[in-house]
């Protein structure tokens, strides 16, 4: 069998348009292996039907996940539990690497580093004009780089997503590192303990990845279910982070009240009685009503209104 360097794990619901050009994106060569994990998917199935039998990704693994746990968690850990590369990769099924990556990524193929992380991009769908979605993650790089004040603390805890970074996959078998296998913010948990677990890594300015942003993006969601279920995970990340960082660090990442209620009424269609029972549930976790690091924010913003 051929050496296998790098796993790429794809999960996939009824997106084969972008699937498409996010294979396309994806060199063949024998030391790359391709797992798309197909969640279910109730649309476009001719479409994806298609993709499975084009000649040019003969070479990618098509699995489905036929378990009774839905959601991009359970595709992920699927797609983990057969991959056989020294080192993986997570993609979303409507985004796509950049010309080169790998180029980039082989580079660190015989490091001893844990995870590399990589600058991505982003752009929206329709247009393919420059978007946003990639500012905090790019931030976050930056000012590793730059060594700034707890830096290497808020890239370990925020760089909450599985993409735009290689793994190591001895390093997740070893530390048993799994997504949560919820329907929504599966990858939260995983990234943080990620981060948490992390030796010996390294960040570069490099982009070998590209988010998109369009209408239908998961991330835009509003329904309840999806509030409660990424609430869930926020409360876990935290009571893990209890165990992992010191009390001077977990007050710099800690959930504050104001600031997980404030940004839930912004993006989720949530009524009064889930904002009472939402803070009812973090005021028994003994959860700060405010932080530090949103204290300094206020004041920085205050202040620049004010030159």
């Amino acid at each position: 069998m051929n050496k296998i360097d790098l796993s790429i794990i794809i999960p996939h619901y009824n997106s084969p348009k972008t699937l498409r050009k996010l294979l396309e994106s994806i060199p063949v060569l024998d030391s790359l292996e391709v797992i798309v994990v197909d969640d279910k998917s109730d649309k476009y199935t001719e479409e994806l039907r298609e993709i499975r039998s084009d000649k040019r990704f003969e070479h990618v693994l098509f699995l489905s996940n036929d378990t009774e746990i839905k959601g991009a968690g359970k595709c992920r850990n699927i797609g983990l539990s057969l991959a056989r590369g020294k080192w993986v990769l997570f993609a979303d099924s409507d985004d796509f690497f950049v010309e080169g990556f790998y180029n980039i990524v082989s580079k660190y193929f015989d490091t001893d580093y844990d995870v590399i992380f990589f600058t991505p991009t982003s752009v929206y769908l329709e247009t393919g004009a420059k978007a946003k979605r990639h500012l905090t993650y790019e931030k976050l790089i930056d000012n590793f780089l730059n060594k700034g004040e707890d830096s290497e603390l808020f890239l370990r805890f925020y760089f909450k997503t599985p993409t735009s970074k290689m793994i190591n996959r001895q390093f997740l078998i070893e530390n048993g590192i799994k997504f949560s296998e919820v329907i929504v913010c599966n990858d939260d948990f995983f990234s943080v303990k990620v981060g948490l677990a992390m030796r010996k890594f390294t960040a570069t300015k490099e982009t070998i990845y590209c988010i998109t942003d369009h209408e239908n993006s998961l991330s835009k969601k509003k329904d309840r279910m999806y509030f409660w279920c990424c609430f869930n995970e926020i409360l876990k990340i935290n009571e893990y982070a209890k165990n992992k960082l010191s009390p001077s660090d977990l007050k710099k990442v800690e959930i504050c009240v104001v600031e997980l209620l404030y940004a839930s009424l912004r993006k989720y269609s949530i009524s009064l009685s889930d904002v009472l029972k939402a803070y009812m549930e973090l005021k028994k976790h003994r959860k700060p009503f405010l932080s530090t690091r949103l204290v300094k924010r206020f004041i920085q913003r205050f202040v620049l209104k004010r030159k």
